[in-house]
């Protein structure tokens, strides 16, 4: 194996850590190419659809692909696969081209853009939009961390099944890793996002995926991130890990659950070790 591919939202994209991510330390310690596929506030079905798990249904106004140009495109449900305003190369019917948002519209706009003048093509609706991203990543040893924002609107079954997707379309006897929910300040024991993510999604990832191919870093970094970063716990730290949430010295303050630099960095330290001992690398 010689590349991973690691999908999320602000915890894979780094948030909250001056430039720091979890990827990143993993490639530095791996050797390995690393592609970083975290986006910022993006729910879980987003995230299934750029990886290729579940990807988003569409519907082309007008319902063709014209012979040249671009033609505005909607999805089903409450994908966002493009955040903010962005592109995203990928096939609609077999037609490749380029996928644009435009967020000065209300709720944003996409319109695709085919790559070559071609003949008109007619698009059912629900026809799949397939990244590119996705397709060349899919070999890759993959890592899941997946479904914060879903948690935060009640979205727990949501997020298994479209984990699930995720886990499905990893190439035939290809790596994989699921990490579990973590949780900050406002999301300690008896809060709503404590009782559905820690308390019912993290157990039903453990029992889908097991011990080979989950890791609870929610846990880890509540038990021993302090230690495996040479910090000593302040009062702050010792109030948090008696509430059940990551110690602060591991987090941004600014946010709920994003962690700090000191924290991603631990954190692809556990990554490393856990895919060193199951043969990944």
């Amino acid at each position: 194996m010689t590349s991973l591919a690691c999908w999320g939202d602000s915890l894979t994209a780094g948030s909250g850590g001056d430039g720091t991510t979890y990827p990143d330390v993993l490639a530095e310690l791996t050797g390995l190419d690393v592609f970083n596929g975290g986006v910022p506030g993006e729910r879980s079905a987003g995230i299934a659809a750029r990886e290729g798990g579940r990807p988003a249904e569409t519907t082309v106004v007008g319902g063709s692909i014209p012979a040249e140009g671009g033609v505005e495109v909607k999805f089903g449900g409450d994908v966002v696969i493009i955040r903010d305003e962005g592109t995203l190369d990928g096939t609609l019917m077999d037609v490749h081209g380029v996928l644009t948002k435009d967020q000065t519209r209300v709720k944003g706009a996409y319109t695709f853009t085919r790559d070559e003048a071609g003949d008109p093509v007619e698009v059912p609706d629900g026809t799949p939009f397939i990244t590119d991203i996705g397709e060349a990543n899919r070999d890759a040893g993959t890592i899941i961390w997946a479904g914060h924002n879903d948690i935060r609107l009640g979205g727990g079954q949501e997020l298994l099944d479209n984990i699930a997707t995720m886990v499905d379309y990893v190439e035939d006897g290809g790596n994989y890793l699921v990490l579990g929910l973590s949780n900050g300040t406002g999301a300690e024991k008896g809060t709503p996002f404590y009782q559905e993510g820690v308390e019912f999604v993290n157990p039903a990832l453990e029992e889908a995926y097991g011990p080979d191919h989950y890791l609870d870093v929610r846990r880890w970094l509540i038990d021993e991130g302090l230690d495996a970063a040479g910090i000593e716990a302040t009062d702050q730290d010792e109030t948090d890990i008696a509430n059940d949430v990551p110690p602060t010295s591991l987090r941004d303050p600014s946010a709920q659950g994003h962690l700090n630099s000191e924290g991603y960095r631990v954190l692809a330290e556990y990554i490393r070790d856990f895919i060193a001992e199951h043969g990944w690398i």
